[in-house]
C-alpha cells in the first residue's frame, strides 16, 4: 500500500493501479467490507482513477466510499468529509459543476466545523468551492475565496508549501479571468520559479504551473514565449501523466490556440483533432472539455479559407452538445441559475454555428436551404436574454392560469422566491471569508435561508409539475422554423433579426413572401464602434476616452450635428443587403443582439447623406429609415409569438382607455428638465448629472430578500421634474381618464404605487427618475423613484427596483416609461438587450412598453408620448407604431425649437423612444 501511494504521490498513477486494486481485495479479505482499512483503500482506488482522469470510473467508487463512511462513521466524521470533497471533485472534472457545489459547500461546513477554519482541509474545501465558482463563470464570486485560501496557506504553511503554490496559481488564474492578466503574471512566474525549485521540473505541480503561465502569456499576445513553454510541459506531461490524462489534453488545446494565433493553423488543426478524439473517448461526446474542443476545430477550419466548408461539422457537434446538456438540467433555483449563466456565455458558439453554416453554403449551394434554416435557429439562441425570458415566463403564467385556478400566483411566487434565491446564494459566498463572530452568525442565517427558499421552490415545483407539466418548457422556449414565421407574419409585416459576429455580422429578414440571409463584413468589434458613435452624438450613456471625445467634437458642420455618415453606413451593413424582403411592409419587428439591441433603428440613414449634418432643414429632409416601415423592437421572436397568443377572457373586459400616471416626485434638488441638448459645448456630458448624483442613493440597510435599501436623504436631493405632472396631465384628458388616475407630488408615493390594484389597468404611465444599475453605489439593479417616505422601510424607500416591478401583477397593454434610460443597456459588447426595467414589466404582465434609450428631453417627451396616443385615439386604423411613428414625425418636422444651438430635427430629441412588444396592433 505504501508503494503504491508513493506512485500516486508522484503522478505515477496508471502504474499504481495493480498495487491499489490488491490492496483492496487483501483488506476487504483480512478487515472486512466496513473496516477503516477496506474505507481507505476504497477511496485510493477512487483516487487512482482520478488521477488517471477516469472519471466516470471512480464516480461510483466514490459514491459507495462515501455512503460506507457514512454509514460506518456517522455524517460528521472527518474521513465523510473528505468523501464529499472527493466526491464533489469528481463531479467537477465531468463537467457537472451545478451538482458539486453543494457538495462542496457541506464539505467545507463540516470540516470548519471538526476542524476549524484555518485546518488544512478546510482550507482545501474552501479552494475548491472557489474553483466550483469559476467553473461556473462566477469570478467575481471566486476571487475573495481564492484569496482567503492564499492568505491562510500562506500564514499556516509558508510561502513556498505546494498547497501554498496551488493557491498562488489559482488566484492569477482568476485574475485572468476577470481580464487582468498582467497583474496575474508575476503570481504564475513565482509559482512556477518556485515549484521547480522545490520539486523539480517534471513534477506534476510544476507541469500544471508551467502550464498556467504559458496561457497567462498567450492572453498577452506573447504567443512565441507561450509556445516554448507549451512545448516544454507538454513533452513532460506525456511521459509522467501520459497522453490523454486531462491536464496533457488541456495543454495540448493551448498548444492549439497559440498555433492558431501564429498562423500555423495546419500545425494547430491537427492537434485539435487529436485532443478532440482522446477528450470524446476520455469524457465522453458532451462532456464540456469535449465541446470546447469541437468549437476548437470549428474556429480553426473556418479560419483556413480553403477548409472552412468542413467547420460545419465541429461546429454543429458543438451547438447540440450544449443543447443535449441544457436539455437535462433540472429546474431547481441551483440549476436555473447555472443554466442562466451558460445560455448567456455560450452565445458565441450559436454565432460560431452561423458563421459555419455560411461558409458551408457558400461552397456547396444545393445545399443552402438547409443551412438557412440551421442558422436561424442558430441565431434565434444567440439573440435571446433575459427579457426573451420574461415575456415566455409571463405567457407561461398565463396558460397555468386557464389550466388551474390559483396557478398563476403560485408562479409569481416562485419566481420571487427564486429571484431570493440567488441573492441569498451570492451573499453566502461573501460571507464566506468572514473572520468575527457576528459575520459568522449572519452566514449561519443566511445558509438557514436559503435552505428554506430552495424547499418553498421544491413545494411549488411540485403543485406545477401535476397541475401543469409543461411550463418548465414554456419558460426555456425553442427557435421557431423559418414557416412558422412566416405563418405568424401578415401580409404588411416582416421579421429582421440582426446578430453580430466575431466574423461578420448576420441578417435574415423574414415576411410572408420572401426571406433573406446575409453577412455583413463588419464584425462585432466594427458595429461595436459605430454604435457607440451615434450613441455619443445623442447623448445616450456611453464611455468614451478622451482622445475620442475630442475628435469627435471637432467633427461635423454646424453647432448641433449629427454623424449621418456612420448612420449610412451601419443602414448599408445590417439592412439594404435584405431590404428586398422589407420592401413596402407596414411593419418591421426587429430583434438584435449585443450593442445593437441598445440602438433605436429609426435613427439609421437609409439613402446617402448630402449636405451639413447641423442643419435642421438638412436633418428634417433626411431618409431616416424611422420613416420606411413602423418600426418595432422584440426581445426574440418566441417574444412576438408569446405575444400573439389569445389573451384571457377577462383581458377582454378591460375598459381600453384605463389609465394610471405617476410622476414629478417630490424631490428636494434644483427643478429640472430631462434631457440634454447636447450641443457641441454640452457634448460628452451625460446629462443624468444634472439631475443630481444617484452615486450614494443606497444606505448600508438590506432588506430580506438582500436587496438595498434606499437613502432617503440621498434619493431627496435629485433634481425635481415638474414637467412630467404636465406630461401625465395631458396623457389623462386625451384618454379622457378622470383627475385621481394620475400620482404627483406627495401622492407619487411607492406605497401608493404598491397598494393600487394595476390588474385592472390598460395603459400604465411613470414619468420620475430612471436609474441605471451602474450608478447606484450598492446595487445590482435599476429603479425608478418615487416620492420618498419620511422613514425608510421595506415596502417604501422611494425607489421601485426592477426585482420589486416584477412582482407586479399587470395586464396592460401598454406601459409608457417616460423616464431616462429606461429601454436598453450602454451601447458596448455584452450590454443587456434590453435593461432590467423593462424585463421586468414584460415579466410582470406589460405586453407592449415604451422606453427609452437615454435621458428624454423635458421639451419633446410629453409631446411623443401624448402624440402618440391622441393619435391613436383619433385613427383607430393605425396601429401603436404607426401613431407612434407619426408622433416622432411631427416632432422632427417642428421648427419652433430651432436656434443657433438646438432643434428637434435631431435624432437627440425625436429618437429616444422605442415601442417594444406588439405594436403591430
Amino acid at each position: 500500500m505504501i508503494h503504491s501511494v508513493d506512485l500516486m504521490r508522484v503522478g505515477r498513477n496508471k502504474e499504481a493501479e495493480k498495487f491499489v486494486r490488491q490492496a483492496l481485495k487483501l483488506n476487504e479479505d483480512i478487515f472486512g467490507l466496513q473496516s477503516q482499512e477496506s474505507l481507505t483503500a476504497y477511496n485510493n482506488l477512487a483516487a487512482n482513477l482520478f488521477g488517471q482522469g477516469r472519471y466516470e470510473e471512480a464516480e461510483p467508487i466514490y459514491r459507495k466510499s462515501l455512503a460506507l463512511r457514512q454509514e460506518t462513521l456517522g455524517s460528521e466524521h472527518r474521513d465523510t468529509a473528505s468523501s464529499l470533497s472527493n466526491l464533489a471533485l469528481n463531479l467537477m472534472m465531468q463537467g457537472r459543476d451545478d451538482e458539486a457545489e453543494p457538495l462542496n459547500r457541506q464539505a467545507f461546513e463540516l470540516r470548519t466545523k471538526i476542524l476549524g477554519s484555518e485546518h488544512g482541509d478546510t482550507l482545501t474545501s474552501l479552494n475548491n468551492l472557489a474553483g466550483n465558482l469559476q467553473l461556473q463563470e462566477r469570478y467575481t464570486e471566486a476571487e475573495p475565496l481564492f484569496r482567503q485560501v492564499l492568505s491562510l496557506r500562506t500564514k499556516s504553511l509558508g510561502k513556498k508549501h505546494p498547497d501554498t503554490l496551488v493557491s498562488l496559481d489559482n488566484l492569477a488564474t482568476i485574475l485572468s479571468k476577470l481580464g487582468r492578466v498582467e497583474e496575474a503574471e508575476p503570481l504564475h512566474r513565482k509559482a512556477y520559479t518556485t515549484n521547480i525549485e522545490l520539486l523539480g521540473d517534471k513534477h506534476p505541480d510544476t507541469l500544471i504551473s508551467m502550464g498556467m503561465l504559458a496561457s497567462n502569456l498567450n492572453k498577452q499576445r506573447r504567443y512565441s514565449e507561450a509556445e516554448a513553454l507549451q512545448r516544454r510541459a507538454i513533452k513532460y506531461m506525456i511521459e509522467v501523466l501520459g497522453e490523454a490524462h486531462p491536464t496533457t489534453l488541456a495543454a495540448m488545446g493551448n498548444l492549439g490556440f497559440t498555433l492558431n494565433q501564429m498562423g500555423n493553423d495546419k500545425e494547430a488543426e491537427e492537434i485539435y483533432r487529436q485532443v478532440l478524439a482522446l477528450r470524446a473517448e476520455t469524457f465522453g461526446e458532451n462532456h464540456p472539455d469535449t465541446l470546447s474542443s469541437y468549437g476548437n476545430l470549428a474556429y480553426n477550419l473556418i479560419e483556413q479559407l480553403d477548409r472552412a466548408d468542413l467547420a460545419i461539422i465541429p461546429a454543429r457537434a458543438l451547438v447540440n452538445g450544449w443543447l443535449a446538456r441544457w436539455s437535462v438540467r433540472g429546474n431547481d433555483a441551483r440549476a436555473e441559475a447555472q443554466y442562466q449563466r451558460e445560455i448567456k456565455s455560450k452565445k458565441h458558439y450559436f454565432t460560431l454555428l452561423a458563421d459555419a453554416a455560411w461558409m458551408a453554403a457558400e461552397a456547396n449551394p444545393s445545399q443552402n436551404e438547409r443551412l438557412r434554416e440551421e442558422a436561424f435557429r442558430a441565431l434565434q439562441h444567440a439573440v435571446m436574454g433575459p427579457a426573451s425570458r420574461a415575456v415566455a415566463h409571463n405567457a407561461a403564467r398565463r396558460a397555468a392560469e386557464n389550466q388551474a385556478a390559483g396557478l398563476d400566483e403560485l408562479l409569481r411566487q416562485r419566481q420571487s422566491l427564486a429571484s431570493e434565491w440567488q441573492t441569498t446564494d451570492t451573499l453566502v459566498n461573501r460571507q464566506l471569508t468572514a473572520s468575527n463572530k457576528s459575520q459568522n452568525k449572519r452566514l449561519i442565517a443566511l445558509r438557514q435561508k436559503k435552505a428554506g427558499l430552495a424547499q418553498k421552490i421544491e413545494t411549488i415545483d411540485g403543485e406545477v409539475q401535476e397541475s401543469f407539466p409543461q411550463y418548465f418548457a414554456m419558460v426555456r422556449p425553442k427557435p421557431l422554423t423559418i414557416e412558422a414565421t412566416r405563418a405568424m407574419l401578415g401580409p404588411d409585416e416582416a421579421f429582421l433579426l440582426v446578430v453580430p459576429a466575431a466574423l461578420g455580422t448576420h441578417v435574415v429578414a423574414i415576411s410572408d413572401d420572401n426571406i433573406q440571409w446575409a453577412r455583413s463584413g463588419w464584425k462585432r468589434d466594427d458595429i461595436n464602434a459605430a454604435v457607440k458613435r451615434l450613441l455619443w452624438d445623442v447623448g445616450a450613456n456611453v464611455t468614451v476616452s478622451q482622445v475620442q471625445e475630442a475628435k469627435w467634437m471637432e467633427e461635423g458642420e454646424g453647432a448641433y450635428p449629427y454623424d449621418r455618415d456612420t448612420a449610412f453606413a451601419l443602414h448599408q451593413q445590417i439592412i439594404a443587403p435584405v431590404s428586398d424582403s422589407l420592401k413596402g411592409k407596414r411593419h418591421v419587428f426587429i430583434a438584435a443582439a449585443g450593442s445593437l439591441s441598445s440602438l433605436p433603428f429609426g435613427m439609421l440613414v437609409a439613402e446617402k447623406p448630402v449636405g451639413a449634418d447641423g442643419n435642421p432643414t438638412i436633418l428634417r429632409g433626411t431618409k431616416w429609415f424611422a420613416d420606411r416601415h413602423a418600426l418595432v423592437q422584440i426581445p426574440s421572436l418566441q417574444s412576438l409569438e408569446f405575444l400573439r397568443r389569445p389573451v384571457p377572457a377577462d383581458k377582454n373586459e378591460l375598459d381600453l382607455n384605463s389609465f394610471i400616471g405617476f410622476g414629478d416626485p417630490v424631490l428636494q434638488g434644483q427643478s429640472n428638465t430631462r434631457g440634454a441638448k447636447r450641443a457641441r459645448a454640452a457634448r460628452g456630458i451625460h446629462s443624468q448629472k444634472a439631475y443630481g448624483s444617484a452615486a450614494s442613493v443606497f444606505q448600508g440597510s438590506r432588506t430580506r430578500s438582500g436587496a438595498g435599501i434606499a437613502d432617503i436623504n440621498a434619493l431627496g436631493k435629485m433634481a425635481r421634474l415638474p414637467g412630467t405632472a404636465l406630461e401625465l396631465e395631458a396623457m389623462r384628458l386625451a384618454l379622457k381618464a378622470p383627475q385621481a388616475s394620475t400620482f404627483t407630488a406627495a401622492r407619487a408615493s411607492e406605497s401608493n404605487f404598491r397598494n393600487i390594484d394595476l390588474s385592472g389597468v390598460n395603459i400604465l404611465a411613470l414619468a420620475t427618475h430612471g436609474l441605471l444599475a451602474g450608478e447606484i453605489e450598492g446595487a445590482v439593479e435599476p429603479g425608478l423613484v418615487f416620492t420618498p417616505p419620511t422613514e425608510a422601510s421595506e415596502s417604501d424607500d422611494g425607489l421601485l427596483t426592477a426585482s420589486e416591478i416584477a412582482g407586479l401583477k399587470l395586464n396592460a397593454d401598454w406601459v409608457i416609461l417616460s423616464a431616462c434610460n429606461t429601454a436598453a443597456g450602454d451601447g458596448s459588447e455584452g450590454a443587456p438587450g434590453l435593461s432590467g426595467l423593462s424585463r421586468s414589466f414584460f415579466y410582470a404582465g406589460a405586453r407592449n412598453l415604451l422606453a427609452s434609450h437615454w435621458p428624454v428631453r423635458d421639451d419633446v417627451a410629453a409631446k411623443i408620448t401624448v402624440r402618440t396616443i391622441e393619435i391613436k385615439r383619433d385613427n383607430p386604423q393605425y396601429s401603436r407604431a404607426e401613431a407612434f411613428q407619426r408622433a416622432i414625425q411631427e416632432i422632427r418636422n417642428d421648427s419652433s425649437a430651432d436656434s443657433d444651438n438646438d432643434t428637434w430635427a435631431h435624432p437627440n430629441a425625436w429618437a429616444p423612444f422605442t415601442l417594444i412588444g406588439d405594436g403591430a396592433k
